[in-house]
């Protein structure tokens, strides 16, 4: 911010005011036949000590500008850190459960496949019995007609 100031016209051209006022206040002192300060720039330097003391005024207004600033900033940015952790634990915790739930379909799927695979041999097992059952009923019914 303050590096801001000095990049502004206004700012250059109160520093060229200033430089020009104590160039011609100086020659004024030093070469008109009627100097208007007596002492030799004792008014100059209660101009400037008036300066400094408004200038140091004005450089403290800045800093306590520029620290609000600052505090609401570091206010916002903790809001957000804020608001990005709860939503990344958020996320952790749908992952967490999405995984759950893949685990459970998995492990649902590798019972059913264990259960197909016994249904397969229960039904083969039935077929390889139906055989034999059909087989007995034709030898029964075969001696009975016979």
């Amino acid at each position: 911010m303050a590096l801001a100031a000095f990049t502004t016209p206004v700012m250059w051209g109160f520093f060229a005011f200033i430089n020009v006022f104590l160039i011609a206040y100086i020659e004024w002192q030093e070469y008109a036949p009627y100097p208007f300060d007596r002492y030799p720039f004792v008014f100059l330097n209660l101009i400037l000590a008036v300066f400094v003391a408004e200038m140091d005024v004005i450089i403290v207004i800045a800093q306590i500008v520029a620290s609000s600033k600052t505090d609401e900033q570091m206010e916002h940015t903790a809001v957000l850190v804020t608001k990005t952790d709860q939503q990344t634990r958020l996320l952790v915790n749908m992952m967490e459960s999405h995984l759950a739930v893949m685990h459970s379909l998995e492990d649902m799927g590798n019972r059913e496949s264990e259960r197909d695979a016994q249904l397969h041999q229960i039904i083969k097992e039935g077929h390889a019995r139906g055989i034999v059952i059909e087989n007995l009923l034709r030898d029964f019914l075969g001696r009975i007609e016979g």
